[in-house]
């Protein structure tokens, strides 16, 4: 077995075949790798939406998804329902203030796109609902 230091060295002398080499074997690879890929994300949800939280600048861990989604009972903080109600069980998404990059809660894809498309603003949820009202009495 060769030292990482011999490994290191033969890269150098041999750095463009050594591209070309995995180049081709990602080519001749690829639906494999697809496949080693899907498996691994289902196997590790936490991790893959760790990363993904961490690409969005959001410091929170799984475990503290885990907690969160006890304390809120397993539901939506805003419509307050269940997963299995309406989205074919697709998890909760973390919801959190884009500028701060403070947590909120957990919502449904429904009420986290909903509040989204309001800006993410007291204000503008607030002027939606009194419409609603407005409306609701005509």
């Amino acid at each position: 077995m060769q030292s990482k230091e011999a490994k290191r060295k033969y890269y150098r002398r041999n750095r463009k075949a050594t591209i070309e080499r995995a180049k081709l074997h990602y080519e001749n690879n690829k639906e494999q790798r697809k496949t080693y890929i899907k498996i691994w994300q289902e196997k590790n949800p936490g991790k893959v939406r760790e990363y993904t939280w961490k690409q969005y600048g959001i410091q929170f861990t799984w475990e503290q998804y885990q907690k969160l989604l006890v304390k809120q009972k397993f539901r939506c903080a805003v419509c307050r329902r269940h997963p299995e109600e309406f989205s074919r069980g697709r998890p909760l998404d973390l919801d959190h203030d884009h500028i701060t990059k403070r947590v909120r809660g957990l919502l449904c894809e429904s009420c986290n796109k909903g509040i989204g498309q309001l800006g993410d603003t007291i204000d503008r949820v607030g002027a939606a609902y009194q419409y609603l009202k407005r409306a609701a009495k005509e």
